[in-house]
């Protein structure tokens, strides 16, 4: 259901604007998906002191913003073209302008069984873990470690700059990140009931916006553009907690599915396709066999042709496929 919630527009440009890295001027590219209009804007057009103006790393930075891929994003609607109704179009604006975001929302629990909304209660479970995810946004190597509390922490797992780690937890667990080289904890952190991502940003002074632009200028522009990659993630997931309930656990932006995926919307639910790409009777030719360069709905086969026809059996596989997870593959002859 997460890969559901992926962007609609995405915008690559910088949040904050140092007076040595950014300048004002902007470059558009945009594209269309097909089901929807997918943009990414870059703001990296010229660079002041120390970078100089470069209109070939202008290029290049917005050739970057551009790599989302402009392949057609089928998963949000079904095999009739029809919208997923469980995604829900978020408008907000974290400071790169107004952005719009599909984003799953659960529905009602009671349509799970075919009924009313209202008519059931969604089941609160006993086990409350949860996945944690601690961001590293310095240029410093760290280590996670598990505080047990007595004083000898637990090491997790290493976290190097501007990555992230994580491990399951659940509430009250402690955790610190720890520098490789000079052993000092640098950070600390509480698990909180709902709560999954927990950030280290030695850069940040809230509410003192001129005091976070000084601290960043020590960044190398490399270092700091990884440093807004995780400030945009961080703010936008604030946005996406609001508006479904959970946590973000991915990187915005994110190249969105291109994988069809079948509705599961209630207990039961079947779908039956079928298919010509039936199992291999023998192996063909070295030569035949070409790197695979289309994707998504270009590699879509018309209704009289098979890949490989003469090499494969002439079956048809039915493929059954129901909410409550169950698969049977069945052989008819075609």
């Amino acid at each position: 259901l997460q890969l559901l919630a992926s962007p609609r527009r995405c915008h690559a440009a910088a949040r904050r604007s140092p007076p040595f890295f950014l300048s004002s001027k902007r470059s558009h590219i945009a594209y269309n998906e097909g089901i929807e209009e997918t943009m990414a804007v870059s703001s990296f057009d010229s660079w002041a002191v120390p970078f100089g103006g470069c209109p070939l790393l202008s290029l290049a930075l917005a050739a970057a913003a551009a790599s989302v891929d402009a392949q057609p994003a089928c998963s949000a609607r079904d095999y009739l073209g029809r919208p997923d109704p469980s995604l829900r179009e978020i408008e907000f604006d974290i400071g790169y302008g107004p952005e719009v975001f599909d984003a799953y929302v659960q529905p009602d629990v009671s349509t799970f069984y075919g009924e009313e909304e209202g008519t059931r209660k969604a089941a609160v479970t006993s086990y409350n873990g949860l996945a944690g995810k601690f961001v590293n946004m310095s240029p410093e190597p760290l280590t996670l470690y598990w505080d047990p509390g007595n004083g000898q922490g637990s090491r997790i797992g290493s976290c190097d700059p501007f990555e992230a780690c994580g491990t399951a937890t659940f509430p009250t667990h402690r955790f610190y990140f720890e520098h490789v080289d000079t052993g000092e904890r640098v950070a600390s952190f509480v698990v909180q009931a709902g709560k999954s991502a927990y950030y280290y940003d030695p850069y940040e002074v809230p509410t003192k916006d001129s005091l976070t632009l000084r601290n960043l200028q020590a960044l190398s522009f490399d270092e700091y553009q990884k440093y807004e990659r995780h400030a945009r993630s961080r703010s936008f997931g604030e946005k996406y907690k609001d508006a479904t309930g959970r946590e973000y656990l991915a990187m915005y932006p994110r190249n969105k599915p291109t994988n069809f995926m079948w509705n599961a919307d209630f207990i039961g639910q079947e779908h039956w396709a079928t298919t010509r790409e039936t199992h291999f009777v023998r192996l063909p030719p070295e030569s035949s066999l070409d790197a695979i360069e289309r994707i998504g709905k270009s590699r879509v086969l018309a209704d009289d042709e098979v890949s490989f026809g003469e090499w494969k059996d002439s079956w048809t596989v039915l493929v059954w496929y129901s909410f409550s997870f169950g698969l049977v593959l069945a052989n008819s002859r075609s």
